[in-house]
This record gives structure tokens, sequence and C-alpha cells, in this order.
């Protein structure tokens, strides 16, 4: 499995991006958004997937709960289609969530206020969400692969990881030059969290940053991208679900072991 793993593109990829790093200067602003504590949060998201997708091609492990977990880091939406093409429980899905929750907690590292706000109330939710998901999964085995993973690392998905957040990044610096109502913030957040919700985090870090919502509306704007994130899984893992699955049964429990 290992010589599956596309050695030359993630050797160039990380060639970059360090190199990258290592020339921005501390200081460098872009529309008064300091780039390289963002550049920062990149890589060390890129790294968890890169990990999470290496142990994935070079174990042998088939617990559910394994797979998943590693799965949900390395490519949520994929892991999310895989596991409902298999007819896998919901709470596996579950645990993908969980994942997503602590991306999070790494996206608002670029401001620290927002962080400290909203680490304990993620903290707590994933903690449960994990435990809970572990209970429910530890003695399940699958025979997933989980193929529909690609390298992260590799140009390709890179970019397309890279393009995906910086929609957030865009977008809030666009809004700095208009005043909208905070319903307006809302929407964009749902929209851009049904895309991403990671970028739907980094949208609300930089708006945060730039001072464009405070404390409060930055906390409700995270739940409201989190949500919309969350309604995407349910979306494709409904919509990919084995044939011999009651859809409604399988929605029922993923929303109540996500409530």
């Amino acid at each position: 499995k290992l010589k599956d793993i596309e050695w030359t593109g993630t050797v160039e990829f990380i060639a970059i991006v360090v190199l990258l790093y290592i020339l921005i200067p501390d200081d460098f602003q872009v529309f008064e958004i300091n780039i390289k504590p963002i550049v920062l949060v990149f890589i060390i998201i890129l790294a968890v997937k890169y990990f999470s997708y290496f142990i994935l091609r070079s174990t042998t492990e088939k617990n559910l709960y394994y797979i998943s977990f590693l799965g949900g880091f390395a490519h949520s939406e994929a892991t999310t289609v895989e596991l409902a093409e298999a007819g896998a429980s919901s709470s596996a899905v579950w645990l993908v969530i969980q994942t997503m929750l602590i991306r999070m907690i790494i996206v608002l590292m670029i401001t620290p206020t927002l962080l400290f706000y909203a680490l304990y109330p993620i903290l707590i939710t994933s903690f449960i969400g994990l435990i809970g998901s572990f209970l429910v999964l530890r003695k399940k085995e699958t025979q997933l692969t989980l193929d529909k993973i690609k390298n992260p690392l590799s140009i390709k998905g890179a970019l397309i990881f890279s393009g995906t957040y910086l929609v957030g990044l865009t977008i809030s610096i666009i809004l700095s030059f208009f005043e909208i109502n905070i319903l307006a913030y809302y929407s964009i957040v749902f929209a851009i969290g049904f895309l991403s919700g990671g970028a739907s985090s980094l949208f609300v870090a930089t708006a945060f940053y730039k001072s464009l919502i405070n404390e409060g509306n930055a906390l409700l704007m995270l739940t409201i991208g989190l949500s919309a994130a969350i309604i995407n899984k349910i979306f494709y893992s409904t919509r990919a679900l084995k044939e011999d699955k009651n859809k409604k049964v399988y929605v029922i429990h993923l929303v109540f072991y996500i409530i």
C-alpha cells in the first residue's frame, strides 16, 4: 500500500510549503491580516491530514472506530461517503464529525481570544462524541480501505484544500469594505459551512480578527458554520447510503447521536 503514496509530489509540496513559510516575514500583512499564522494553520492541518492518510495506507487495522477516526482527519467527505456506501453504523459518521471540531480548534489558533471563548465548549462536545462513538464502534470490524481518500499532499489535493479555505479568507477581506447586517454574516457562514467546515471557521476567525464581528456573534457563527457542515455530512451520507439500509432510520439515529 505504501507504494501507492505519491512520494515525489509529497516531497515537492513539503519543500514548497517549508520554503514559503520561511520566506514570509513575521509581520507580513494583507488587508491588515497577518498572513504567517494562517499559513501555519494550513501547514498544521495538512500535516494532520497527511499523517492520518499515511497511517490508513500502511495499517492492517480493521476496527471501524480506528478507520473512521483517521479517515475523518484525512478527508471527511470521502470517508463519510464510503462509510455510507458500505452501510456502516451512523455512529461512524458521528465520529467523523468530531474530527471537524478538532480542526476548528486548529483554525482558531490565529485568534487566541476567540479560541479562549470557544475552546471548552468544543472540547466538551468532541470528548462526548469521541467517547460515545467509541462505546458503539469499539468492537465493530470493517473491510473498508477508504480508496476515495487521495494523498492530501499531492499538488492537486493540496491546491483544492487551500483553495477551499481561501474562500473563507477572501470573503472576510471583501466584507471588510462594506457594512452589512449581521444576518447577512449568518447566511454567508452557513453557505461556506455547507462547502467546508474548516473554511467557515477561518471566515469567522478572520472576520473577528478584523473586528467585523464581536465575540458573541463569532461564537454563534461558528455554531452556524458547524451546523451547515453537519447537514452536509447528513446529506452526503444519506445520498450514498447502501440500498438495503433504511434512510429514515439512519438519519434519525445520526441526528440523535449529534444532539
